[in-house]
């Protein structure tokens, strides 16, 4: 492969991590930077890459392995193997990869010796492998050192940042008017004085999911 000063490899294997990554391709992207695009076929990942203006500049490699744990190993190294494959043929080797927690990504980039920044917001999910294989790990300032020590995430390479990931994408959001439309179709009155809270369904094929969860997501 072809080293590149002006590459980087973008992992997006589930449908939050597009608008977190959107902006920020699109910034890169603009500033004649190659951004090396991959994506999971899981929950509406691929549907809001394009919904986004991505279509056509993303590549598809993998889809979700369900719920259970062994097929979730053999799905995590069949998927970093076949990234692996794809970024080598490729023929652009990327200087950095970087991900909201893609354990395929963190194997391949491993594997193929490009440096790894792994992003993740919840510390009770299964770190291991980012926290042993990542170059860095960008974690959010208020999760106490303490835990991410009691993790395994060691203190040189955990870059700790304020506020939360979903800030990036929600300063770019204007509440337009098919918003409202949504919105209306919903039974929700909307204006610009309102508040609307939103709440995202239990990840049920998830391995931190707790059936717990569900009975807090019915209850509300």
């Amino acid at each position: 492969m072809a080293a590149s000063k002006q590459a980087i490899w973008i992992d997006v294997d589930n449908s939050p991590h597009v608008p977190l990554f959107a902006p920020i391709i699109r910034h890169f992207r603009s500033n004649d930077v190659t951004v090396l695009l991959t994506a999971r076929d899981h929950s509406q990942t691929i549907e809001l890459l394009d919904l986004h203006g991505f279509l056509g500049t993303y590549t598809v490699v993998g889809t979700h392995a369900g719920g259970n744990t062994l097929k979730k190993i053999a799905g995590l190294l069949s998927r970093s193997s076949q990234l692996a494959r794809h970024i080598q043929k490729s023929g652009i080797k990327p200087t950095v990869a970087v991900s909201h927690g893609s354990r395929s990504m963190v194997l391949a980039g491993r594997w193929l010796k490009i440096p790894v920044i792994t992003m993740y917001d919840y510390e009770h999910t299964e770190t291991w492998i980012f926290n042993r294989f990542s170059t860095r790990v960008l974690v959010p300032q208020m999760i106490p050192d303490e835990v991410l020590d009691g993790i395994g995430l060691n203190a040189d390479s955990r870059i700790k940042y304020p506020g939360l990931k979903e800030e990036v994408y929600l300063h770019y959001f204007s509440p337009g008017d098919a918003f409202r439309e949504i919105l209306t179709e919903f039974g929700v009155s909307f204006n610009d004085s309102a508040v609307v809270a939103v709440i995202r369904p239990p990840a049920t094929t998830a391995n931190y999911h707790d059936p717990k969860s569900e009975k807090i997501f019915e209850a509300i």
